[in-house]
């Protein structure tokens, strides 16, 4: 479980205080699909980075699994590194390498063993139905594509927290659906994924959906 207690986020410009996140709790349970919606600008991504630990929240506590982000900084890093994968928008593969490197970067900076990398990278290539690209490159890929390799570049290492921003933002309806498909069956194999998104129509393929407004959670259902 993830638990955000009374977060904010604010930055101070000249005289004024912007808060990006105002006060917001929230638990995340294992095993939920959730979406985040909002207006740009409301807080969607600065909530989702707070809670990939990518941005440090001003005032307020989380909690992943117990551990405590002000108390027990190197298990929590450690706790990040071992079971959340993020993916982004604008897919950040190198295009400089195929399927199977992009997938394999993960295991290399932990230093996986070969035997094991090759196993690992091959089943998540599998997995989202790339089997066939595993020697192509970024460029010949399409939009859709190129987002399932980012997931299973975020899922190779083990994780079981998917934090997803806007991954069909730049894609079609019917990659968009193929994307977020994936997604569901990361949810049926127990993993959890939270999702920022703009597309309302995929609010019904999620168990959970979050509507923020200027930093504030504003519903949950």
């Amino acid at each position: 479980m993830i638990e955000l207690n009374n977060v904010s986020k604010k930055y101070v410009s000249y005289r004024d205080v912007i808060y990006a996140l105002n006060n917001v709790s929230l638990k995340v349970n294992d095993g939920e699909f959730i979406c985040i919606t909002g207006e740009s600008g409301c807080g969607k991504t600065t909530l989702l980075n707070v809670i990939a630990g990518m941005i440090t929240p001003t005032e307020g506590e989380i909690r992943y699994d117990g551990l405590i982000t002000s108390r027990d900084k190197k298990e929590v890093q450690k706790y990040r590194r071992e079971r959340m994968g993020i993916i982004l928008q604008d897919h950040s593969l190198l295009y400089d390498r195929n399927v199977y490197s992009n997938v394999e970067l993960p295991l290399l900076l932990k230093k996986t063993e070969k035997e094991e990398c090759k196993e690992k990278v091959c089943d998540w290539i599998k997995r989202v139905g790339l089997e066939d690209k595993m020697r192509s490159y970024p460029d010949r890929l399409s939009g859709g594509e190129q987002q399932r390799v980012a997931i299973a570049r975020a899922m190779v290492g083990g994780a079981d927290i998917v934090l997803a921003d806007e991954p069909t933002g730049s894609l079609d309806e019917d990659n968009a659906l193929s994307v977020v498909g994936q997604l569901k069956d990361l949810v049926r194999d127990g993993k959890t994924v939270i999702m920022v998104t703009h597309d309302l129509d995929l609010i019904e393929m999620c168990d959970r959906h979050i509507r923020m407004e200027k930093g504030k959670i504003v519903s949950d259902i």
